[in-house]
């Protein structure tokens, strides 16, 4: 993504430099084994067909950003897990041909470095991105399809749109005017601006209280020069995305529910 050129550049199937492995396990704490491991298939579980014992469960969480250490990292990420399964105290050995791929690309499997029993387990964080993606998670084995996994509608609030100033055009003062999908949550928690063209990157961005009415989300512009991108923040995550799960033993995903990213320029 090129915050600088004016250009953002998304893609569901993002290239090798956007997926870095493994994530560091404080970033997606809802992946966690026990809880990927945990219970038969969920929240889509597995459709009928698939293996009587699979090998792995699968988990899927974006969110937004909310203090990106630089403007390139500025957008949603989206964290994947795979972790296999337990049984009876114990991680079969998996065949040396398996393969976990999340949309197209390799995941190394390693061993679980908090688990005593040999567990494995691949982890990927994709993005940034600024439009809804589809996560396609597939398991191989001897160059067989043994489990395949597709994740949509991971951002919802990305279809929400600024309906005032039309043209984005802010002055200090102005009432802006965001309208979210009638699905998401009702009571939004902060509003954030950040600016683009500030000499000096601002991670926390300008936080504006908003108000929520009949017609939107109300926020008031504060005082910036230039472009800026304004997402309005939401508390906890929707259940609007969906799942499609074959061959895996849990399937699991948390959507996130920010509204935006509104692209918009500040002028005195």
């Amino acid at each position: 993504m090129d915050y600088n050129s004016g250009m953002v550049v998304t893609s569901a199937d993002p290239p090798r430099d956007t997926a870095r492995t493994p994530p560091k396990r404080g970033l997606w704490p809802r992946l966690s084994t026990p809880l990927l491991a945990a219970g038969a298939c969920v929240l889509g579980g597995c459709a009928d067909g698939a293996p009587d014992r699979p090998d792995f469960s699968v988990g899927v969480q974006a969110e937004w950003t909310r203090s990106p250490a630089t403007m390139e990292r500025l957008g949603y990420s989206i964290l994947v897990g795979v972790v296999q399964r337990q049984e009876r105290g114990s991680c079969p050995k998996i065949p040396a041909s398996t393969r976990i791929l999340v949309n197209g690309t390799e995941a190394a499997l390693t061993p679980d470095s908090q688990s005593a029993l040999g567990c494995l387990q691949a982890g990927v964080e994709l993005g940034p991105f600024v439009q809804d993606q589809t996560v396609t998670v597939n398991v191989e084995e001897g160059g067989r399809l043994t489990g395949e996994a597709v994740f949509d509608g991971l951002t919802p609030g990305t279809a929400a749109t600024l309906t005032s100033p039309a043209d984005g055009q802010l002055h200090p003062g102005d009432d802006i005017v965001v309208r979210p999908i009638p699905e998401l949550p009702a009571d939004s928690t902060q509003a954030v601006f950040y600016p683009l063209d500030d000499p000096t990157w601002k991670p926390w961005g300008i936080s504006v209280e908003p108000e929520r009415l009949m017609d939107g989300v109300h926020v008031t512009a504060p005082a910036f020069t230039g472009r800026a991108v304004l997402v309005v923040l939401y508390a906890g995550y929707d259940l609007l995305s969906t799942i499609s799960c074959r061959g895996f033993a849990t399937c699991n995903r948390w959507a996130d529910s920010t509204l935006g990213p509104f692209f918009v320029t500040g002028v005195p």
